[in-house]
């Protein structure tokens, strides 16, 4: 919905032929002038909406009419009682859970009491028993679904670690840089991942570098790359190998095991998602993805691949 007379148009189709209006809370704006009534109200993220009740947003909501309020919140809310009673209190009025000074008097006081590492036996067994008492009172009004809900949907997450061992090649950048640092007298561990991080993936990473300086410059937070002058220490190692021997994956195995994964992933019909906080690292996945044939890669690849081929 842009523009009020847009807006207008819109709510006017949605009155005279009824369904659903979507908004998100960047298009409230001149709603209130146009909707003031419905029959019912279904905020998605609800614990955004009640979080600070001195919004124009949370303004409008409220004094819109309706006859039935649904909220949609994944944001447990036990760990804030008040942001509890302002979500109960929007969305299913004061006649349930009294109002504010009556709700910490009853509950979020005695609770919290029991709450802390120094309470007393009898404030910790008053707090349960309010904990209960609470959930009771509101258990008509909340449709609480965990995890167990995608059981029957989805199968049973495996998580599965893999040690490999470094190539000749990651071993030759990480002496280098252990040298490097001894001649500077610096034990700075964070550094050291910073620098290490890409190689640690595979030596080609150092080839997409400058995107992750451009992430640095830029204020991203996922990449911690070292300043320019700490790079100097790897320059001499890639001035003995060139380009196309840098970037063979044979020499970071991890990039060999993906391979493999993928491969095997693509027989059983599977799709896979690769995630890596190191940018430079997944600009070296992508150009490893693109290549013609994946088999030329590694020669237990080959093998496995046989006839078949793969590569982009």
């Amino acid at each position: 919905m842009n523009g009020k007379k847009s807006k207008q148009q819109m709510v006017q189709r949605w009155e005279d032929r009824g369904g659903a209006l979507l908004a998100a809370p960047s298009q409230l704006k001149g709603l209130p002038d146009i909707v003031t009534k419905c029959e019912m109200l279904v905020c998605d993220e609800a614990h955004m909406v009640v979080k600070n009740t001195d919004t124009k947003t949370y303004s409008y909501l409220a004094q819109l009419q309706t006859t039935r309020r649904i909220a949609l919140t994944g944001t447990p809310l036990q760990n804030n009682l008040m942001e509890y009673f302002n979500m109960f209190e929007f969305f299913i009025g004061r006649e349930v859970m009294g109002s504010k000074s009556e709700f910490e008097r009853e509950f979020e006081q005695p609770i919290c009491r029991g709450l802390t590492t120094d309470c007393s036996p009898e404030d910790e067994i008053l707090s349960a028993q309010k904990t209960a008492a609470l959930h009771e009172k509101l258990a008509p009004y909340v449709h609480r679904k965990d995890a167990s809900e995608l059981a029957r949907d989805l199968p049973p997450m495996q998580s599965v670690v893999l040690y490999l061992r470094p190539s000749k090649m990651q071993t030759t950048f990480f002496r280098s840089h252990k040298r490097h640092q001894a001649k500077r007298h610096s034990r700075n561990f964070f550094e050291a991942f910073a620098a290490l991080k890409p190689i640690n993936n595979h030596p080609g990473c150092l080839l997409h570098k400058n995107c992750a300086q451009n992430r640095k410059s830029s204020g991203a937070e996922d990449d911690v790359v070292p300043d320019s002058s700490s790079l100097k220490w790897w320059q001499g190692i890639l001035d003995k190998y060139p380009i196309e021997t840098l970037a063979k994956a044979e020499n970071g195995f991890k990039i060999v095991l993906l391979l493999h994964i993928l491969v095997k992933a693509q027989q059983l019909g599977e799709k896979v998602i690769i995630f890596s906080q190191c940018l430079p690292t997944l600009n070296f996945v992508e150009q490893v993805l693109q290549s013609k044939s994946w088999g030329e890669h590694s020669q237990s690849l080959a093998e496995l691949l046989g006839q078949q081929t793969y590569g982009g």
